[in-house]
C-alpha cells in the first residue's frame, strides 16, 4: 500500500514490528499523467478469480517461482504475459531471479536505503507509466477518461 500509493518502501520487518497486519486486500485508484484513471484491487491469492475477473487483470507482480501461477487459467508464463502486464519489483541489494530474467516482465530494482527514497518514487512512478501503457493497450475499457469521472 505505501509502496504503491504513497511511493515509499517500508520493509517487510518494519511493517511487521510495527504491527501492521496484512490486509488480503487493497483497494486504490490511481489518476495517470494524461487524466484518465483506474481503480486498481490488489490481492494476495489469484486463485480464486472468476474467467470475467481475469479479464480485468491488469498487472500481475511475480515474485519470481513458477509455483505462483499453478492453477491460473493460462498455458504458461509466456501465455499470461502477453495477455497481463507482468512487474517484478526488488531491491537493488538482492540478486535478480533467473527465472525472472527469462520472462518478458518490467524488471524494476530500487534502493532499500532511507535516504534514496526518491529512487523508490521514481521507480514507482516507472511502474504506473508501464500500468498506464499497458491498459492504453490490452484494458482500455478498465481506464476512467477525464470526461467519464463523476
Amino acid at each position: 500500500s505505501q509502496l504503491l500509493r504513497e511511493k515509499r518502501w517500508i520493509s517487510p520487518v518494519e511493517l511487521k514490528q510495527s504491527g501492521a497486519a496484512k490486509p488480503a486486500e487493497i483497494k486504490l485508484e490511481h489518476c495517470f499523467e494524461d487524466g484518465s484513471r483506474a481503480r486498481f484491487l490488489v490481492i494476495e491469492n489469484a486463485n480464486k478469480l472468476s474467467e470475467a475477473e481475469w479479464r480485468n487483470v491488469a498487472c500481475v507482480i511475480v515474485q519470481g517461482a513458477a509455483w505462483q501461477f499453478k492453477g491460473w487459467p493460462f498455458k504458461s508464463e509466456a501465455d499470461l504475459f502477453t495477455k497481463v502486464l507482468g512487474v517484478h519489483m526488488r531491491t537493488r541489494d538482492e540478486t535478480p531471479n533467473q527465472l525472472v530474467k527469462s520472462w518478458n516482465v518490467e524488471k524494476y530494482a530500487f534502493s532499500k536505503e532511507k535516504v534514496n527514497q526518491h529512487d523508490v518514487a521514481v521507480t514507482v512512478s516507472s511502474f504506473w507509466q508501464a500500468v498506464h501503457k499497458s491498459m492504453t493497450v490490452q484494458k482500455p475499457h478498465l481506464l476512467m477518461k477525464p470526461h467519464q469521472l463523476s
